[in-house]
């Protein structure tokens, strides 16, 4: 059964006969009985195909988040009776910014006393609570406005805002900054629908302004890049690495943002890797 159910957690993330079959180093008739023998077994279509496109219904997607529970829970029984961590795997979710500006000391401790399967997700907060959800991940590190019913959140951090400027801006020597004093600045800000870039809208809208938009960029990375060319100013995440020949200066209208450790509620840690993981995280 194990077998079969790691045969289908390949095939649902692929979801592509060809491409998982290369993966287990089966062939495609032989992936196809397996799937076939867990559709009959549960008593429901797994995936349906559109066109030549292959999505899995609802019960494959439940079937998933079984697979991916039962394969680590096989793990782990297997590491406590052996004794023998290489079979271990644990995943971790975060986003690009809780990556390079909070988790290296953290991921670095754990990774040199670790010899299993460390995976590290980059992703958005609802990825990575999706990938919570389905099993994919065992812990994820993100941005929380409300805590989800279903998942358990820690907070690990506050992180105020800071507007950063070239150093030779008329606000570059500024103890603070305010709404006002950047509603005539050009902005380069997060593109609209991400969650930084909307609570930035949502400042600017509780005081009558609006949101001085002169260019998009996509990461911390990017838009105080884009602020060293002299294209203009942005707001960050308190915790990122002011680059050469910027300025960070607080922004006091801007709620913190309060990154959170989060699990599944209820759920045991896959093994006791993934436990240590969550200590190691839980002391930033």
């Amino acid at each position: 059964m194990f077998d079969d159910l790691e045969a289908y957690e390949r095939f649902a993330e692929c979801l592509n006969f060809t491409r998982a079959a290369e993966q287990l180093l089966i062939s495609q008739p032989a992936l196809h009985v397996k799937i076939r023998k867990l559709a009959d077994h549960y008593g429901a279509p797994l995936y349906q195909r559109d066109g030549r496109n292959i999505r899995l219904t609802e019960a494959g997607e439940r079937l998933l988040v079984f697979a991916r529970d039962a394969l680590a829970a096989e793990r782990r029984i297997r590491e406590e009776l052996s004794g023998d961590t290489g079979h271990s795997q644990v995943t971790l979710a975060a986003g690009s910014g809780a990556y390079l500006y909070l988790l290296g000391p953290p991921i670095r401790r754990f990774s040199r006393r670790f010899d299993g399967k460390f995976k590290l997700l980059t992703a958005n907060r609802e990825e990575s609570l999706q990938a919570l959800r389905s099993g994919k991940a065992d812990l994820a590190v993100t941005v929380l406005v409300e805590k989800p019913h279903d998942l358990e959140g820690r907070l690990l951090k506050e992180v105020d805002a800071l507007a950063v400027f070239p150093e030779k801006h008329s606000l570059a020597s500024r103890e603070r900054v305010t709404t006002e004093d950047l509603a005539e600045e050009s902005l380069i800000a997060p593109p609209a629908g991400k969650p930084f870039r909307q609570a930035l809208q949502k400042c600017f809208e509780e005081r009558g302004l609006v949101l001085p938009v002169a260019l998009e960029a996509d990461g911390w990375e990017l838009m105080m890049h884009f602020v060293q060319l002299g294209l203009g100013a942005t707001v960050v995440n308190g915790c990122c690495r002011i680059p050469r020949g910027c300025v960070g200066v607080p922004f006091v209208d801007l709620a913190p943002s309060r990154y959170y450790l989060v699990r599944r509620r209820g759920l045991r840690l896959n093994n006791t890797w993934a436990q240590r993981l969550y200590l190691e995280l839980k002391g930033l």
